[in-house]
């Protein structure tokens, strides 16, 4: 089936057996592995080697880079090395379910139409213990396989990298807006696919998410943490509208009329939420929460609500 695996590793000597063991395990395997390392200081390219050869995995293949070049540029760099036309991203920290690859991969080899695939997920901590996610919601929802239309993208913005399964020629999508804009690469080419037709999703959890205290995604992701640090949701709300920013420019000529209006509505709602929090302006969030207007995310709404309450910290 020509399947590849991109995975970057950085530091990941505590949890990447338990990864790798999960990719090696799965009922229908890549065709390869490739495994790109940004100058760890620990001991993972020691591990990753030495199960690779323990193995005989000769379809894996483990590459040091001269310097440390950054997740983001790391991940694109990954991919590029990948030879095969279906490509897997995978984090080092995580768990696959060992039915992943044959899941998606039969999904979308029976709809030509897909480009970008991704599933749902589960969070566990650090000793792989399963908890609930408030503010990274699981949205399971139906089962059944389902195109993710730009409005429904932007709602959410999900697509997490370690979900995906995506074909080769969405590659150089990713590299413009790693490099152009050194975003991450697994929002953006959300974006790029939904705006195209080409993003769908199952709704079935295929991986466990880890969060400890060392990842890449700052663990704040209990409903406690993440309302106590005001900057810090206040930098991802930034964040977010400086992305959408992004799409209006990138993306326009792929949307409707419609899509446009939205996407500018979805501007303004963020910007007015950033100044509602920044400023405590209960009374605003709190109506922004029972707005009516499709493009709110209520979910959201509620978390800026009690972190503008709760939060102790602010940003200038």
């Amino acid at each position: 089936m020509n399947i590849s695996v991109a995975l970057t590793t950085y530091n990941g000597e505590k949890y990447i057996i338990e990864l790798l063991d999960s990719i090696k395990n799965q009922s229908v395997l890549p065709d390869e592995v490739i495994i790109v390392d940004d100058v760890s200081t620990d001991n993972t390219v020691k591990i990753i080697t030495q199960y690779i050869n323990k193995y005989k995995l000769t379809n894996w293949k483990i590459i040091q880079n001269e310097k440390n070049i950054g997740f983001s540029k790391n991940f694109l760099k990954c991919a590029e090395l990948t030879k095969n036309n279906l490509i897997f991203f995978a984090d080092q920290d995580d768990i696959w379910d060992l039915d992943k690859i044959k899941i998606m991969t039969d999904c979308i080899l029976k709809n030509n139409k897909i480009k970008l695939l991704s599933c749902t997920y589960k969070c566990i901590n650090e000793n792989g213990k399963e908890f609930s996610n408030f503010y990274l919601k699981k949205i399971e929802g139906d089962k059944k396989l389902h195109q993710v239309s730009f409005n429904e993208f932007i709602n959410k913005q999900d697509a997490c990298g370690m979900t995906l399964l995506f074909k080769r020629e969405l590659i150089p999508q990713i590299h413009k807006f790693v490099s152009k804009y050194g975003l991450s690469f697994d929002i953006p080419l959300g974006a790029y696919a939904s705006s195209t037709g080409c993003y769908y999703k199952i709704g079935i959890p295929l991986v466990y998410r880890r969060y400890h205290s060392s990842n890449t995604s700052k663990p704040h992701n209990t409903i406690k943490s993440r309302f106590v640090d005001k900057a810090y949701h206040l930098l991802g709300r930034k964040s977010r509208i400086d992305m959408l920013n992004i799409y209006k420019k990138e993306l326009s000529d792929n949307l409707t009329e419609k899509e446009l209006r939205n996407l500018n509505k979805q501007i303004v709602m963020q910007k007015k939420a950033y100044m509602y929090i920044k400023n405590n302006n209960y009374l605003r969030l709190l109506t922004q929460i029972f707005n009516l207007n499709p493009m709110t995310n209520h979910y959201i709404s509620i978390v800026n609500f009690f972190v503008a309450i709760f939060g102790k910290n602010d940003v200038n």
